[in-house]
């Protein structure tokens, strides 16, 4: 699939920038950090959702497709090398964070995964923010001492 694509790029943004910023923040600075990464400039850009974005890299423009994976080939090509390489890295992660099970639910919230991170507590690769379930009724926040990341 890779050899047919004209450009592509895989970007990793962390737990604590999702926690911090938002998961759209994250998007758009995982989309901006793939193409200042390139040689040259892209043509056009497609996204996969609903998205109004600032690009910081001259391109000649973008467009946002909600469902895009279902609809366009090259979103759909993009988000299976997405979950390729995010299954390869939940892999090596199941490898350092053993008992969690990365390996088998890839850091979706299954019923397993929650109740593993009750069992367990909170890894450094977990994004507190998706944690709200561990929040007592209560509670305001995962953070008790501040949301300082």
């Amino acid at each position: 699939m890779k050899r047919y694509a004209s450009y592509w790029k895989v970007v990793f943004v962390s737990a604590k920038f999702i926690d911090k910023f938002n998961i759209n923040q994250a998007i758009f600075y995982g989309i901006n950090r793939g193409i200042n990464s390139t040689q040259g400039d892209l043509p056009f850009l497609f996204i996969d959702g609903n998205y109004k974005i600032h690009i910081s890299k001259s391109i000649a423009g973008y467009f946002s497709l909600t469902k895009g994976d279902d609809l366009a080939p090259s979103i759909s090509a993009a988000s299976v090398l997405a979950k390729t390489y995010r299954d390869a890295y939940m892999e090596k992660l199941d490898r350092k964070y053993p008992g969690y099970g990365f390996s088998q639910h890839k850091g979706y919230g299954t019923e397993f995964h929650r109740n593993q991170i009750e069992r367990l507590g909170i890894s450094p690769i977990h994004r507190l923010s998706f944690l709200k379930f561990l929040r007592k009724e209560k509670e305001e926040s995962l953070f008790p001492y501040g949301e300082s990341i």
